[in-house]
């Protein structure tokens, strides 16, 4: 509310009438606050003895703000003039003025007038002599067959060489190994690959081994010689009489089908003999057989050679230690003594009946399904993951695959997951469609009695940017906004933004997007402070983004640290 006053007021006192009168230096005057202050106010400065002039329009001046000297003592109006910082910056663009030259001057430096002064007449008589020597070679090179050193005579020459031909190669090759095969073999860069009965095999081509086979009733041979293939028929001979030499040679018998392309040793057979006589002791004789069934025994069977021999395989008097045993085939192929419980198994093969549950038809089913109940534990997700990890980006970002991965306390006897197909032993799936837009994945498993759901979320939100900087030469784009020093992803401008430092000449600036609506005053200090609106900008964020934002700043530079709250 205003006071009126109906008689003259008189005031008796040293100090200023109100604060904002008198300021004791000018940085005091530059930082008053300007909510504090009309649109126009004058007010004096002890540091400088002058009188200064607020203006709400005017522009920020680096010394004195907003505020301008009025005349010296206080008298005179200097709106007109340039103040120092005005005058500094425009000094700052001039050019130095230099005696005896203007701007269009062409200096020649002593470093280019003292390699004009070492420069000297240039002899090219060593360059006339190389020319000479060269047009001399080529005049040889260009000679006929009777000149040495011409192109004419070299190739001549080869000739001749090429004509004086040994088959050296050729007869190298023939006392080679050889190698029986079903076909004709192959070559592929330096490996040759062949079948013997059916079996791939490959050597190197630098083994110079000569290959014999027989394709529609013909024989041939084919030898490789430095990648060129020798392919020959031969006379009509049957391989399979022929052993290879390069093949290992048979020194033991193991037992197995014997290699007719291997050469058995002396030793080898030998040890084939003896093998088949041994074995040959161990069996009954035909004769001891028939000699028992024509007996005059009571038992002729059991008082043979034959059931001697039996006898010895099997003991008839087992005893108390192997009581309850079974026997069993074992892995060997012979008769062996178990213990029942070694024999495993699950109780699937023992039948069970029950016409209520007609499904539960073995032993193992009933079990099964008693314990599922009596010791029931209901069904959870223990872990749900996504690769990547990170379930928040910046909009114009795309995640182009997601896999998944999870594991449950129990077998589940269903499951599904958000757009991906899915096997009930399945505990991982991939997403691969991109998608740039915000998207829930959901985990459902049962056991059929009970259910388990887990999500995944992916979210895409804009950037909010603030920090301290001059303001731009030009406009401001989307690198000014990129540069600033803090940013984080949000859906409001609400919160603090701390700022470290605001330099000389620097503002605190805030950016959201337009659809934020932020508010052009915040809190400082815990006091409400106006902000400056310098406009909407389109943005281009580092993601590709595009979008409006809302960009305001500071009222004064240089306010060092402080932090924004936006309520």
């Amino acid at each position: 509310m205003a006071i009126s006053l109906l008689s003259n007021l008189m005031i008796n006192m040293k100090q200023p009438t109100t604060v904002r009168d008198q300021f004791s230096t000018l940085e005091d005057m530059k930082t008053f606050r300007e909510e504090y202050l009309p649109d126009m106010y004058d007010s004096f400065c002890l540091e400088t003895g002058l009188k200064y002039r607020f203006n709400r329009s005017n522009p920020i001046d680096e010394i004195t703000g907003k505020w301008r000297v009025i005349g010296e003592g206080g008298g005179g109006d200097l709106s007109s003039y340039y103040t120092k910082t005005e005058t500094n910056n425009l000094l700052n663009d001039k050019v130095d003025k230099v005696s005896g030259k203007g701007l269009s001057t062409n200096d020649f430096t002593d470093e280019l007038k003292t390699k004009l002064d070492n420069l000297e007449n240039y002899d090219d008589t060593a360059l006339g002599n190389r020319v000479t020597t060269n047009e001399n070679a080529i005049t040889v090179l260009n000679g006929d067959t009777t000149v040495n050193g011409s192109v004419d005579k070299k190739v001549a020459s080869c000739l001749s060489d090429s004509k004086d031909y040994t088959d050296t190669s050729i007869q190298n090759a023939i006392r080679q190994t050889a190698i029986v095969c079903d076909a004709k073999p192959i070559l592929s860069g330096t490996t040759i690959t062949y079948y013997q009965g059916g079996v791939e095999k490959t050597i190197t081509s630098d083994n110079k081994t000569k290959f014999y086979y027989t394709t529609a009733g013909v024989n041939y041979s084919t030898i490789w010689i430095e990648n060129t293939e020798f392919t020959d028929t031969v006379a009509s001979v049957n391989f399979s009489d022929y052993v290879s030499k390069t093949n290992d040679v048979v020194n033991t018998y193991t037992g197995s089908d014997a290699d007719k392309t291997k050469i058995p040793n002396i030793g080898a057979m030998d040890a084939l003999k003896t093998l088949v006589d041994t074995d040959l002791n161990g069996k009954v004789n035909i004769s001891d057989v028939e000699s028992s069934v024509s007996s005059s025994s009571d038992n002729p069977v059991k008082s043979s050679t034959l059931y001697t021999e039996f006898a010895k395989k099997v003991d008839i008097a087992q005893g108390v230690a192997n009581e309850g045993k079974v026997l069993q085939v074992n892995s060997s192929g012979n008769l062996a003594l178990v213990d029942v419980s070694a024999m495993g198994g699950d109780a699937s093969g023992v039948s069970y009946t029950n016409a209520e549950h007609s499904d539960l038809d073995n032993v193992k089913k009933a079990l099964d399904n008693l314990f599922s109940k009596v010791y029931y534990t209901k069904i959870a997700i223990s872990s749900f993951s996504t690769t990547p990890s990170v379930l928040e980006y910046e909009m114009g970002s795309t995640v182009s695959e997601v896999v998944f991965n999870w594991s449950l306390n129990k077998n589940p006897v269903s499951q599904s997951l958000t757009d991906c197909s899915v096997e009930l032993t399945d505990r991982t799936a991939t997403y691969s469609t991109p998608f740039s837009t915000n998207k829930t994945f959901t985990l459902n498993v049962s056991d059929g009695t009970e259910s388990a759901v887990a999500t995944k979320s992916f979210g895409f939100k804009w950037s909010v940017y603030w920090g301290s900087s001059a303001e731009p030469v030009s406009d401001y784009d989307s690198a000014f906004v990129l540069a600033l020093s803090n940013s984080k992803l949000a859906t409001s401008y609400k919160g603090s933004y701390a700022f470290s430092s605001i330099g000389a000449g620097q503002y605190g600036y805030v950016c959201c997007p337009t659809s934020f609506n932020l508010p052009n005053k915040c809190k400082i200090g815990g006091f409400e402070t106006e902000l400056i609106n310098v406009g909407n900008f389109s943005i281009t964020n580092a993601s590709g983004g595009i979008t409006t934002y809302k960009i305001v700043r500071t009222s004064v530079s240089g306010l060092g640290a402080l932090t924004m709250v936006f309520e």
